[in-house]
């Protein structure tokens, strides 16, 4: 499948009454984002990297902001019940 055609089976996905072809692995997919998130900013707390603090500040809120928008996505396009009607 071409990336053309998965990003329209990606969006199709949000459509009521579909969802991505296997939601247990995305739903996993789901529950581990918060969890790759974390590890990231532990990671740049840790060692101290030598970023100043208004540049951290933007950085966790745009992590912050990736994992809203894959959790939403996710929530939507793994079930049936809910979702954007067709028109």
């Amino acid at each position: 499948m071409n990336f053309l055609a998965k990003l329209f089976a990606a969006v199709d996905a949000l459509h009521a009454g579909k969802s991505l072809s296997n939601p247990a692995l995305w739903k996993k997919v789901q529950g581990l984002t918060p969890v790759f998130l974390l590890i990231i900013g532990a990671i740049v707390k840790v060692f101290g990297l030598d970023i100043p603090e208004p540049d951290q500040a933007t950085i966790a809120l745009g992590l912050a902001t990736l994992g809203v928008a894959i959790n939403g996505y996710l929530t939507v396009a793994t079930t049936k019940k809910i979702g954007v009607p067709e028109k």
